[in-house]
């Protein structure tokens, strides 16, 4: 994340996020909601997708790439 950007305009990017939910023995979807309360109430602006499988946040990110993400 560009924090120059941050301090210039006050806002905080948007962005792509992608999450594992299995992650941390399934404890990553458990607190998601909770994480991205967190995340909205700072000022975070983005869009989620969940990993399905291995090998599947590489596809998220391309795809996510092609959108414009950086």
């Amino acid at each position: 994340m560009d924090n120059h950007k941050f301090q210039e305009s006050g806002h905080l990017p948007y962005a792509q996020l992608i999450v594992n939910p299995v992650a941390g023995a399934g404890r990553t979807a458990k607190k998601w909601p909770h994480i991205m309360s967190l995340l909205r109430s700072i000022g975070f602006h983005f869009e989620h997708d969940f990993t399905e499988a291995p090998g599947h946040a590489r596809e998220l990110a391309r795809l996510a790439a092609k959108k414009g993400c950086e």
